[in-house]
């Protein structure tokens, strides 16, 4: 009892005979009232113990020992301690664990563990050769009262086992055991007192002694509001414990904004996780991933991929039509914000883990760098109805390429647009465009709108597309009012293949389903218009309608019969104000480079000759009084008043001039094109010739003669009466000589 007050470490006790002989009791010294035999003089209190794997050579076996050396103060700090070392002797040799144990133990103890000294002194224990690699099993055993008991089997590895399905598997053995799980495993960890040695040379492990033979398993998220990272463990319940119905499935977001249930699922063979109800998954995941779809540029082509990382504070844009270039020079086409919510199986199942934490998912291995784009109308012969959609395929020569084609393909298809475009595109951006319109009608109605914007007090000018309905009035001059009050200028019926990129580059924009093209969003409610003429070389001019916007402070004179000289053979012929209702587009207006609205009407002669002609009226026998005019193209003209011409169609020309052509286009209408001149029409039955009679009379009340000249048209048939009767008085010589002047 001293010995333990003074330090002493007692290690062992037993009362023995003393039926030795007395040589045998020689080496036991007296020391005060006991006695003693000092068995070794220089013992560490405490011991360095390295256990030691080394794989034979010869025999491939794993030979294992465990080394008890003493303890040297000095060299501690240079010897890592731990249970998974993988520390390299030479030779083969690994250290597999090192620990520091007191020296507590008996000879006797030390000589039953298999205890022995080496050849270096120091103190060692040797194990039978084991196996490099073992199989291990997860089994589910059911006894005869029903009751499940879980165990690990382990069994040495053989070259056929690499035919072995591993992981998760629902297999029977010979023993009719269900096994939930294999795999391989080094026999590089330290020595495993639960194992325990079977008489057929497998080592079997208890896991449980009793458990249901099915679990629901629910996969959690647990956020940190403050961290903004994410703890993901997984429950295992009994069916017991749940008392209500649940949803089981993986993709679920069961809970609040700071604990989710994100899965749910019935686990009939669950892999034990050393016995523990719930496991932790992760505790420092983001709450939220940046998920970027890239283009990777390899040897066998594009691979196109999804990229997730942690989202940072880092500003980047997001969006669905990038055109980024990351450092490796691979293509970002989309990026966005996802939340990390999926379960842990379905991102096992759908990502793989790539470099610095990022997951990645392949979409395609290959990929061309151009597509050839085909947009196609399908119409549905039954319904009328028709829907567009675009296909894109590898890009091949020799095919026509354009946005306004037309070209059918068969089963009521027509390719209206083929292009070639570049693998750019996100497939997010794909999925939206490649169906471009359902159920659209082969006609379209378009009208012109002019919309009264209230802040400006401006007119603003669309182009509006809609669906067609019929019995709408159609024509390039309507004067309607829509619902909002809107004037309506011009409706008309349009074919309904335009290709959705003609659209676009056309200035289309989809408003509540219309498609909307504004013209100009600063018009005057009322114009100044003026007809001008311009003089052209060779004799010519030219003719235009100019509208330009009413200043409210300018003072305008009006008029159809103006002519003034602007200088530089510019002239205004007319000017009125007019109200701002004409649909443009529809009556060839077109923008100048002053910004004004111009229509031109024509190049014209500067000058006309203009003659005054009686032509004879085959049909009625009576003649026509015309005016003609045709362009003057320079030279001498006979002009005058009383012309007595004929020309070579034997019409009398009576009178002749040259006139300016500077007349407003309005006082032009009453001409007509008649070949190669123009007519008007004076008078269509005049006689080809008159009686004329001068007749005097005294007037009674002044006593003065009045002379007057009457003409009345002659006819034959009537003046032959007179002619007999003039005869009969003999007159005949002056009478004969009247027929021959006025016989027709």
């Amino acid at each position: 009892m001293k010995q333990i007050r003074m330090g002493n470490k007692v290690l062992s006790r037993k009362i023995e005979s003393n039926l030795q002989p007395k040589a045998s009791k020689q080496q036991w010294q007296n020391v005060g009232k006991q006695e003693e035999i000092i068995l070794n003089s220089e013992e560490p209190e405490q011991f360095i113990e390295e256990e030691i794997i080394q794989i034979n050579p010869k025999t491939g076996k794993l030979e294992r020992k465990i080394v008890r050396k003493p303890l040297n103060n000095e060299e501690i700090d240079n010897l890592q301690m731990g249970q998974n070392l993988e520390e390299d002797l030479g030779n083969g040799k690994q250290v597999i664990s090192r620990k520091i144990v007191q020296n507590d133990q008996s000879n006797q103890a030390l000589k039953q563990q298999g205890w022995i000294k080496n050849n270096e002194g120091n103190m060692e224990i040797k194990f039978q050769p084991e196996p490099v690699k073992y199989v291990e099993e997860e089994i589910l055993v059911q006894g005869e009262d029903g009751v499940v008991q879980r165990k690990l089997i382990r069994r040495p590895f053989l070259p056929q086992d690499n035919k072995l399905q591993t992981g998760a598997v629902i297999e029977q053995d010979l023993n009719g055991n269900k096994v939930v799980s294999r795999k391989i495993v080094s026999n590089n960890k330290p020595v495993d007192s639960t194992w325990v040695q079977l008489n057929n040379g497998q080592l079997e492990k208890i896991v449980s002694q009793e458990e249901p033979e099915a679990y629901i398993e629910e996969e959690i998220i647990i956020i940190n509001p403050k961290t903004q990272k994410q703890e993901r463990k997984i429950n295992q319940k009994t069916f017991d414990s749940i008392r209500k119905q649940v949803k089981l499935r993986e993709n679920l977001q069961e809970g609040d904004g700071t604990r989710k249930v994100v899965a749910r699922r019935i686990v009939r063979h669950w892999q034990s996780k050393q016995g523990q109800m719930e496991i932790q998954l992760a505790q420092n995941e983001p709450t939220k991933y940046v998920e970027e779809e890239v283009l990777c540029y390899g040897e066998n082509g594009i691979q196109r991929k999804l990229v997730r990382r942690p989202l940072t504070k880092e500003n980047q844009q997001m969006g669905n039509n990038l055109n980024e270039v990351d450092k490796d020079g691979n293509r970002i086409l989309s990026r966005k914000i996802v939340d990390n919510s999926q379960s842990f199986n379905q991102v096992q199942k759908d990502w793989q883990k790539g470099q610095n934490g990022t997951l990645e998912k392949i979409i395609s291995q290959e990929e061309p760098e151009q597509y050839i784009e085909e947009e196609i109308i399908i119409i549905n012969p039954k319904t009328g109805k028709q829907e567009r959609k675009l296909v894109r395929r590898p890009y091949e020569n020799d095919e026509e390429i354009g946005d306004q084609l037309n070209e059918s393909i068969g089963n009521n298809q027509k390719v209206v647009a083929r292009r070639i475009v570049q693998n750019d595109s996100s497939l997010n951006e794909w999925k939206k465009n490649q169906k471009t319109g359902q159920l659209e009608k082969p006609n379209i109605l378009r009208k012109k709108v002019l919309v009264m914007n209230e802040e400006t007090g401006k007119m603003e000018r669309k182009l509006v597309r809609k669906q067609y309905q019929p019995g709408l009035n159609v024509g390039n001059n309507i004067q309607e009012n829509d619902s909002n009050g809107n004037k309506i200028l011009a409706r008309r019926i349009v074919e309904n293949t335009s290709s959705t990129q003609q659209v676009e580059k056309e200035g289309w924009k989809n408003n509540q389903g219309n498609y909307e093209k504004t013209l100009s969003i600063h018009e005057p409610t009322k114009f100044i218009e003026e007809e001008v003429i311009i003089m052209r070389q060779g004799g010519k001019q030219e003719r235009k309608i100019i509208r330009r916007p009413l200043d409210e402070d300018e003072n305008i004179e009006e008029g159809e019969q103006l002519l003034e000289d602007l200088g530089e053979g510019y002239y205004v012929v007319s000017r009125k104000i007019v109200d701002n209702d004409l649909s443009l587009t529809s009556s060839k207006w077109k923008k100048n480079n002053d910004g004004n609205y111009e229509q031109s009407l024509g190049v014209e002669p500067s000058q006309y000759i203009t003659e005054e002609v009686l032509q004879v009226n085959n049909e009625t026998g009576m003649m026509e009084r015309k005016l003609v005019r045709k362009p003057y193209l320079g030279g001498k003209v006979q002009e005058g008043d009383s012309l007595n011409e004929v020309d070579k169609n034997g019409n009398k020309v009576l009178s002749r001039k040259i006139e300016s052509n500077l007349q407003p286009k309005a006082s032009k209408q009453q001409w007509q094109n008649v070949g190669k001149q123009e007519e008007i029409i004076l008078n269509s039955e005049e006689p080809e010739q008159f009686i004329e009679e001068e007749i005097i009379q005294i007037n009674p009340k002044t006593g003065k003669l009045e002379r007057k000249i009457k003409q009345i048209i002659y006819r034959w048939d009537k003046t032959q009466k007179k002619i007999q009767e003039m005869v009969n008085k003999q007159f005949q010589g002056k009478l004969f000589k009247m027929i021959n002047q006025i016989k027709p």
